[in-house]
């Protein structure tokens, strides 16, 4: 798929305003996606990626090798006697016997530097409007807020550790522990560690509290456990809390109102024997 002369546009409108935008003073109406630290720069390269993935299928492979120049490897030649040896060089294809598919290729690595500079704010553009690549800017942009390989591998330790020390918080609501750890998960697997759903799950077991003891007990006899994804756990999870909150607004209903309880749970009985009454009649009939 090639770009389009609208991709840009399209980039600008759907991406950025997903983030925190920032009126830059003195530049009239110029934005981009404002990157004040690694975690907001960690947000920006996903976006990126994901556009540049929907695009084109080798935009990914311009940002870490270079552009993409339409030509073949010319296999080495060994030397003699008379004759030196060759090294193997690659050599260019003539621009005028370019395909189509080449020349798509080619420009790619100008539409990708093109998209990075209006994706970011003025002051990171004059950081790396030099970059004579796409992988030039963007391998500035990565040391920039991503570090060097001692900074990486520090950044790995800390998130393990944070995994490893993962607890709820005082009244934290089930919603918000997953969201908590839904984002570690996400990080984690942004420095290239990821763990399984059953070791996943099993995690987030572990997080909760003792009113979950009875749904997680049943589900561990039935065996059922090791087949779900965290997303599934959640949502049954989130059933039962939602269950356990019903019964505690009845239980004190009840307690502060035990006759307006006793009339409520009669007529619904009535209710009840009233429908049941009528499905009998209706039997009967057919049977008549």
């Amino acid at each position: 798929m090639a770009f389009k002369d609208h991709d840009i546009n399209m980039f600008k409108r759907i991406y950025i305003p997903s983030l925190k935008l920032k009126e830059l003073n003195g530049m009239g109406t110029s934005r981009g996606i404002e990157i004040t630290n690694r975690a907001d720069f960690a947000t920006w390269k996903l976006k990126v990626l994901w556009f540049l993935g929907s695009v084109h299928e080798d935009a990914e492979t311009v940002l870490t090798t270079g552009p993409i120049t339409p030509g073949q490897m010319v296999d080495a030649v060994p030397g003699s006697d008379t004759v030196a040896a060759q090294p193997a060089y690659f050599r260019s294809t003539p621009r005028e016997r370019w395909t189509e598919a080449e020349a798509i290729k080619f420009k790619l690595d100008s539409k990708i530097r093109s998209i990075i500079g209006n994706a970011v704010t003025v002051p990171i553009l004059r950081k790396i409007s030099h970059a004579k690549t796409a992988k030039a800017m963007w391998d500035l942009l990565l040391n920039d807020y991503e570090g060097v390989t001692v900074v990486k591998t520090q950044k790995r330790k800390n998130l393990i550790r944070c995994y490893e020390n993962f607890a709820a918080e005082p009244k934290e609501s089930l919603s918000d522990l997953h969201s908590r750890f839904q984002v570690l998960i996400n990080d984690l697997e942004s420095v290239g560690i990821e763990k399984t759903q059953q070791v996943l799950c099993q995690k987030f077991i572990e997080l909760l509290p003792s009113n979950f003891e009875s749904v997680i007990t049943s589900m561990v006899i039935s065996e059922k456990i090791e087949g779900y994804e965290l997303s599934e756990l959640f949502g049954i999870l989130s059933n039962f809390e939602e269950t356990q909150l019903k019964n505690e607004i009845n239980v004190k209903k009840v307690a502060k109102d035990p006759e307006a309880a006793l009339v409520a749970t009669t007529k619904k009985n009535k209710q009840l024997f009233s429908s049941y009454s009528s499905k009998v009649e209706s039997e009967e009939i057919k049977w008549q």
